[in-house]
């Protein structure tokens, strides 16, 4: 097109030939040279080249536009998420252990009383430690850890034969203390919470027995497991006896014959010329350590003759007042939804080491010491059967309570036994 145009513009040009005015100027009829003549047309033909290459070439584009800011989503903000448990749980003391991450799988219960499903946590009972072992999503599968070393929770004794795989539900783990958290009181006592203390839901301090103080707890002091806190060592030649407010030397018995005892960890006399005994002592009540100043009994006090002893009995007070009676007496009972062959046979030992089953089949674990079971039982798939009863003998129960109790029945295959 472009082309096009600049043709017409040549032709309509005054020096292209007989289309040009009639009447010449007389320098227009003048003669050029022929050298002349070509350079003219050479000229012409350069600058209508450029006219015609200027008017096709059209206007310079624009510069493009620079590149846009990438575009920077914030991300949604997350639900936390509970860290992964670890080393031990707490598992409430009436719940149910089951054989199978199912709640229609055979299940055990180690209290007398179990919980209701889906019931609420009745009372400040200790709980049970155990192991961790995996998640099945609302399932924890755990097993019965030794009970040495010593904790301040205990695993369950009617399963100190044993080490059994069991599972139980989410909701039955109890709010642990995680981490020794320190506090010093008003009066100069200072207290430390143990790892392992459990706590009731939603529960975010510790209140002291006898109304000594308060222990604040943060949340990340509190979490679902722990790494394990084995207790110090304690010093058996001093006791502690709550109601004298005093550390007795071992083989001197306090005028009121007993009572409730927290262990001596550490014992440093601080005597004062004129003053009664006093020692700066370090005592331990269930998961609670404390260090303070106390009265101290080397020997009874002259011309008094210590009443007749009527002996302790430690029942691992937890600071609330409550008592684990079942721990202290090394109880537990264990049940399992199994008929139980009542008739008195000859019972075989089950060595150490044995491997164990459930009656369906399901693999439950192994003896960590030779042990003889109460009962027999029918055998299931080829393997012969047992049961083992723990009794609770405690004051208190509930009526019909020890009607209750279900033994743990546990198989074995007879090639255990020597068959």
């Amino acid at each position: 097109m472009c082309l096009a145009m600049q043709n017409t513009r040549m032709q309509r040009s005054p020096a292209s030939g007989p289309s040009g005015p009639k009447h010449a100027r007389p320098s227009d009829r003048a003669e050029l040279p022929s050298a002349a003549r070509g350079l003219n047309t050479a000229v012409l033909v350069a600058s209508v080249a450029a006219t015609i290459l200027t008017a096709c070439k059209g206007p310079a584009a624009p510069p493009p536009p620079p590149p846009a800011p990438p575009v920077v989503v914030a991300p949604e903000p997350s639900e936390p998420t509970a860290p992964p448990l670890s080393g031990f749980v707490l598992v409430e003391r009436d719940a149910y252990f089951h054989v199978r991450p199912s709640a229609a799988a055979m299940n055990v219960a180690l209290s007398l009383t179990p919980r209701t499903t889906g019931a609420p946590r009745v009372s400040r009972s200790v709980p049970f430690r155990f192991a961790v072992v995996a998640e099945h999503g609302d399932w924890i599968e755990v097993t019965n850890p030794p009970a040495e070393p010593r904790e301040c929770v205990d695993p369950p004794g009617a399963l100190a034969d044993f080490e059994l795989t069991l599972f139980v539900r989410q909701g039955d783990l109890v709010p642990v203390v995680t981490r020794p958290v320190t506090h010093r009181l008003k009066g100069g006592e200072e207290v430390t919470v143990l790892a392992g203390r459990w706590l009731d839901r939603g529960e975010r301090s510790l209140t002291l027995r006898d109304g000594r103080g308060v222990v604040p707890l943060t949340d990340e002091d509190i979490g679902e497991s722990y790494a394990g806190a084995p207790l110090r060592a304690e010093d058996p030649s001093w006791t502690y006896y709550v109601a004298e407010d005093a550390i007795f030397a071992e083989g001197v018995t306090p005028e009121s014959g007993g009572g409730r005892i927290e262990r001596v960890l550490t014992m440093t006399p601080v005597d004062a010329p004129g003053e009664p005994p006093r020692a700066r002592a370090t005592l331990r009540s269930a998961c609670v350590e404390s260090t303070r100043e106390v009265a101290r009994r080397d020997a009874p006090p002259a011309g008094i003759q210590p009443a007749f002893a009527l002996g302790t009995l430690d029942v691992g007070a937890d600071e609330s007042g409550a008592f684990d009676l079942g721990g202290a007496l090394g109880g537990g009972l264990g049940g399992l939804d199994a008929d139980v062959d009542a008739a008195e046979q000859a019972l075989p030992e089950i060595p150490a080491d044995a491997r164990l089953f459930w009656p369906d089949g399901a693999p439950a674990g192994r003896t960590v010491r030779a042990t003889t079971p109460d009962h027999a039982t029918p055998e299931h798939a080829g393997r012969r059967c047992f049961s083992w009863t723990v009794a609770e003998t405690l004051g208190s129960l509930p009526p019909g309570a020890l009607m209750k109790r279900r033994p743990i029945v546990l198989c074995v295959d007879a090639a255990t036994l020597g068959d």
